[in-house]
């Protein structure tokens, strides 16, 4: 009964609102209630249990619980939150763990860290105090102290920076050195041996070969071969190094090449017939299929090849200079670039000695350079010219002269003595100390003959012959993409080792691609080096006389496109500042007002001059009927309704370009078609962009003078004024074209051409014809303009009476009240005009400049821009002929340098 009890009061308060406490507002707040206790928070209760408290045989009875609410003690959205609740334990310790790790790895670090500097600068203290304390017990006792060194397994233990050690062995041979120098040289003063420094000398040197044999590869444990091999390789990493900076201030030179410069660097220059194999030479030589090929003569222009070894450089590529195809890397591409390039040049003109220049960057190729150009031909065929042979010869000694290398390309199967190649090397190498020999196809003859052939005895050069078998095979499309150099090289071996008339030991430097190539770079590299001194004082000849001419002709001062750019902007810019200052507001409504009188004269002259009732409406009292009421309100519609707003855009658009074109050729931009179209084009596009907002503001604001137009008296006076002036101009006009026609044609013949033309005029019949019809329309024209000054002078009249001088005699006074509405329009117009276009152009204009002229344009762009003007163009090309060979007579004086110092060592 207790418990019982005790849950019918649990419930009586659950149940009861009036049990809730309440504040001294009144206001009942649920959520702060006071919380009874629940079943769960009884003493022995289990969740468990609680079926068998309410339904069980113990369960309670009566209406003591009304309402209970059994609790759910799982469902599908209490998992996700019982998942996170038990992670959290595991997640809390995990991250304890890796913070405590984390923390322990740095400390240890640090203490590593630390050790290793407390160890390192104990040493150094201890090193240095023993260094102290061993010269002072050699210069007073002949005791010779030992050096001390840390022990390697310490190092190893405490795993000290290579850097630090390295350095403190370095300094530990340089001091031993030093002592043994000093040793050496007082031993020679003294002139005995038995001297106690020897002593030391025999202890530095047993220390600094200790030092010395630290290193397993050391150079004194290498043999004979090893040591050959390491000086062969250091040699031709030199040559290397040597020929790819030639080659580097050869197209330096190259460059600045013009009429006055005579600055050659040597090259290697192919030669041969055509169908000689010059092409698969070439191509063997750098690996790829690359050059045209054809049936035809296919090679119409030299090709200057610059061959480029780059180690770094994992896919060969090529780039065309002078041309913006980029770096290519299909070698395909090329070739069928090099044959557009080619076969540009029409049959029927043969060759041209305009070259292709050609960079080829891979890390399988040697630094050369080279030169092919098109093959001998003994007969033209009937589309190409009669003396393409000696077009052919000609290109072909141009390039063939001192220093260059001549590589005469021959056949084997065509006897040497009909060489056309060897005929030409000997044509400008009558020694041939400058031709290298290439047999190609040496599988076509028979071995013995080829041989004799390499030795270089029939027909001797200094260079001798090298036989190839360059011919490539068929590739499949598997292994295109294959050095040729290795299938050529393999094919070269497969036949040569087939044949023991090739194994003779003079002849074997004399076979192969690859002996070709090592050849070519000794041969380039020899002749560059002959030729350096002499190149080098070129360089400087030539630097000096561009220098004293950059100085006399422009006082050394420095000009690049940008700033030739700049300064034209700047005195561009100053012009257009003052043109904007000039052209305000005040000329906007000096040209408008000029247009509004030209249409306020044309509708006057249109619907009241030519009335035949203007004389009496003039003359007569101040009556106005409905007639020339209409009139005027129609002239005043048409004025109002004419577009103004388009009529005016248009004339200020059109008067800004016009002032623009003026101050652009005007300023040094003139003397730069292409600026200049620039700036135009930067006029226009501004002016567009702006035109038809400002055409609709201004149509806007004048649509309310369509529908009516009030004056005021002040306007009216001055509207007076104006018209008087006007006219009185039209009346100066037209007496002034009266004149003209009576100097024409003098008072006498005219009065008789007035005359006739009055006589007819009145007659029912024709007259005879008694003046010419030109004649006769000069008289009509002479008619009509002495009625408008009658009508002008009326009108004028009319105008300065009193019957104008009120605003309420507008429809008697036309002219005034026609000015008036015109002087509103203009007045709007000109606002709107003002702050729409002018003020917006002003603003725009500049900064399209900067933008168009300066930071859209590309260095290669500018240049053009800037080479329009010949006298700025001769300045920058000498200015930069002038960097060039200061920068190439740079170069050139350290590969001297280096020549030098490695003669030396």
């Amino acid at each position: 009964m207790r418990f019982e009890q005790y849950l019918s009061k649990i419930c009586f308060k659950l149940g009861n609102p009036a049990r809730y406490p309440r504040y001294r507002t009144g206001l009942r707040r649920p959520n702060l209630h006071f919380q009874s206790p629940s079943l769960l928070s009884l003493s022995g209760f289990h969740p468990f249990r609680a079926y068998s408290i309410f339904k069980g045989p113990g369960a309670l009875k009566g209406n003591s619980l009304p309402t209970v609410n059994i609790p759910r003690f799982l469902s599908f959205s209490s998992i996700p939150k019982a998942i996170i609740r038990s992670l959290r334990l595991p997640v809390a310790g995990f991250s304890l763990v890796a913070g405590g790790v984390a923390y322990v790895g740095a400390q240890v670090q640090r203490a590593s860290d630390y050790t290793k500097d407390v160890f390192d600068r104990a040493f150094n203290v201890v090193d240095t105090a023993w260094d102290k304390t061993r010269g002072v017990v050699n210069d007073a006792t002949s005791i010779n102290l030992p050096e001390i060194h840390m022990p390697g397994w310490m190092e190893k233990i405490l795993r000290l920076d290579e850097e630090s050690v390295e350095k403190r062995r370095q300094m530990q041979l340089r001091k031993t050195l030093e002592k043994e120098n000093q040793a050496e040289n007082e031993s020679s003063s003294s002139g005995g041996d038995d001297n106690p420094a020897g002593v030391v000398v025999g202890l530095t040197g047993a220390v600094a070969s200790n030092l010395t044999n630290d290193d397993e590869n050391s150079y004194e444990k290498l043999n004979e071969d090893e040591k050959q091999r390491l000086a062969q390789e250091s040699k031709d990493d030199r040559m290397m190094i040597f020929t790819k900076k030639m080659i580097e201030i050869r197209n330096i030179l190259h460059d600045i090449q013009d009429d006055n410069s005579h600055i050659t660097l040597p090259s290697i220059v192919v030669v041969g017939s055509q169908s000689s194999g010059k092409s698969s030479v070439l191509e063997a030589i750098v690996g790829h299929e690359f050059l045209p090929k054809g049936s035809n003569m296919v090679t119409r222009r030299p090709i200057e090849l610059t061959l480029v070894h780059s180690k770094e450089t994992t896919t060969p590529y090529c780039e065309f200079n002078g041309f913006q195809f980029g770096q290519i890397t299909d070698f395909t591409k090329v070739q069928q670039i090099l044959t557009d390039l080619n076969m540009a040049i029409p049959p029927r003109q043969g060759v041209n000695d305009d070259p292709i220049r050609l960079t080829i960057c891979a890390s399988h190729i040697p630094n050369l350079s080279l030169i092919d150009l098109p093959g001998y031909i003994q007969i033209h065929s009937s589309d190409q010219p009669v003396d393409l042979d000696d077009k052919i010869a000609s290109l072909c000694d141009k390039y063939i002269q001192e220093p260059n290398i001549i590589l005469a390309v021959c056949a084997a199967d065509v006897d040497l003595a009909n060489s056309t190649a060897l005929k030409a090397s000997r044509r400008v190498d009558p020694l041939g100390l400058r031709t290298i020999g290439v047999i190609t196809k040496m599988d076509l003859i028979p071995p013995e003959k080829a041989v004799s052939i390499l030795r270089n005895e029939h027909y001797p050069l200094h260079y001798g012959y090298i036989g190839v078998i360059s011919k490539v095979p068929q590739l499949s499309m598997w292994s295109r993409n294959q050095n040729l150099t290795d299938i050529v090289s393999s094919r070269e071996r497969s036949y040569f080792s087939a044949h023991p008339e090739f194994r003779e030991l003079p002849v074997l430097p004399m076979l192969g691609i690859q002996n070709l190539r090592k050849n070519l770079i000794h041969v380039l590299e020899y002749t560059m080096s002959k030729n350096l001194q002499y190149t080098a004082d070129s360089i400087r000849s030539e630097l000096d006389d561009c220098s004293y001419q950059y100085k006399v002709q422009y006082n050394d001062r420095l000009l690049t496109a940008e700033s030739y750019i700049a300064e034209n902007l700047d005195v561009l810019k100053a012009a257009f500042k003052e043109l904007s200052q000039k052209l305000d507001k005040n000329e906007v409504r000096a040209l408008l007002k000029e247009t509004l009188n030209e249409k306020i004269l044309d509708l006057l002259a249109e619907r009241y001059w030519m009335d035949q009732n203007i004389l009496d409406w003039t003359k007569q009292s101040r009556t106005v009927d409905e007639h020339w009421q209409y009139k005027l309100d129609s002239c005043v519609s048409m004025l109002t309704r004419m577009g103004l707003g388009r009529v005016s855009t248009l004339q200020v658009t059109e008067l800004l370009s016009k002032k623009i074109e003026e101050i652009s050729k005007q300023s040094p931009f003139g003397e730069h078609p292409g600026a200049l179209q620039y700036i135009l084009n930067a006029t226009q596009d501004i002016l567009r962009r702006r035109y038809h907002n400002t055409s609709e503001q201004v149509e806007n604001c004048v649509k309310p003078y369509k529908f009516e137009v009030e004056i005021d008296d002040e306007e009216w006076k001055a509207s007076r004024s104006e018209a008087l002036v006007l006219i009185q101009k039209e009346l100066s006009l037209c007496q002034a074209a009266e004149e003209k026609i009576k100097k024409a044609l003098g008072s006498k013949r005219l009065s008789q051409i007035l005359d006739f033309l009055d006589s007819q005029a009145k007659s029912s019949e024709p007259l005879p014809v008694a003046h010419s019809a030109i004649l006769l329309d000069q008289g009509r024209l002479m008619q009509y303009l002495q009625m408008r000054e009658t009508i002008l002078k009326l009108r004028l009249s009319t105008l300065k009476s009193k019957t104008c001088k009120l605003k309420e005699s507008k429809y008697l006074c036309p002219e005034i009240f026609l000015n008036a509405v015109s002087n509103k329009l203009i007045n709007t117009a000109v606002l709107f005009i003002n702050i729409e276009l002018l003020s917006e152009f002003y603003y725009q204009f500049p900064r399209e400049l900067d933008q168009r002229l300066i930071h859209s344009l590309t260095s290669d762009q500018l240049a053009s821009l800037v080479d329009e003007n010949p006298r700025v163009k001769s300045q920058i090309q000498l200015q930069r002929k002038k960097q060039a060979l200061e920068l190439a007579l740079l170069k050139i004086n350290s590969l001297a340098m280096l020549e030098r110092q490695t003669d030396t060592d």
